[in-house]
């Protein structure tokens, strides 16, 4: 249960300190012959894991135009192999990765904006099974995950990009979820994250409010 919400305005004055001495000039990054890589229509959001095995980093796109995501393997020498796309709900916003179902392999779950949350459990050899489709709010636009109910189970919160509100879906530790249960936030959030705020030991989730030009605070 989340029992406060403060919001805080986004025009706090700041203070900045002056940048430390420069120690070192800054690396050279260079692209691999093959970059850009052509992946699905209007990539979003990206994330990085080794889903595998292989000791490779691999990557995963997420397609908002293409109703897709993208995965391609990486070869280990800045390379990787040709991408294969799964189909998602449409529009895909954002992409995070976890354990959803405690089987030690990493997962993804997407932020469908017109068609809620996409959960793809991951397989182990770098497949992922079909899209599970999990019911939020008005036009999902980002999802964290954590233990809100602390049952040992991975949940999801979920910022509504439609509405004012966040929603929690209570895991069932399969890579399902529960029915949203909804908080407000500020107007339009677009972007949530978690951490404990207040050192209860408890999870806390704050979002960016976009029409507000505000960030909103949920005690847990």
């Amino acid at each position: 249960m989340f029992l406060r919400l403060v919001t805080l305005a986004s025009s706090l004055a700041l203070v900045f300190a002056a940048p430390p001495a420069a120690t070192a000039g800054c690396p050279d990054f260079l692209p691999f012959a093959g970059s850009p890589m052509s992946v699905g229509g209007y990539s979003i959001s990206v994330v990085s894991d080794d889903y595998n095995h292989d000791g490779n980093a691999d990557v995963v796109s997420a397609n908002y135009n293409g109703d897709t995501i993208s995965v391609l393997l990486g070869n280990g020498n800045g390379t990787f192999a040709p991408h294969v796309d799964y189909s998602d709900g449409p529009a895909p916003y954002r992409l995070i990765g976890g354990d959803l179902n405690g089987d030690g392999e990493p997962d993804l779950v997407t932020s469908d904006f017109y068609g809620g949350v996409g959960v793809f459990l991951g397989v182990g050899d770098g497949t992922f099974a079909t899209r599970i489709a999990v019911a939020a709010g008005a036009n999902p636009t980002s999802t964290s995950i954590g233990d809100w109910n602390h049952d040992g189970r991975p949940d999801l919160a979920v910022a509504n990009g439609g509405g004012a509100a966040v929603s929690i879906l209570l895991g069932v530790g399969d890579g399902t979820f529960g029915s949203p249960v909804s908080y407000p936030v500020g107007n339009t959030p677009t972007w949530i994250v978690s951490a404990d705020y207040d050192r209860d030991g408890d999870l806390d989730l704050s979002t960016t409010d976009a029409h507000d030009g505000t960030v909103s605070v949920l005690l847990g």
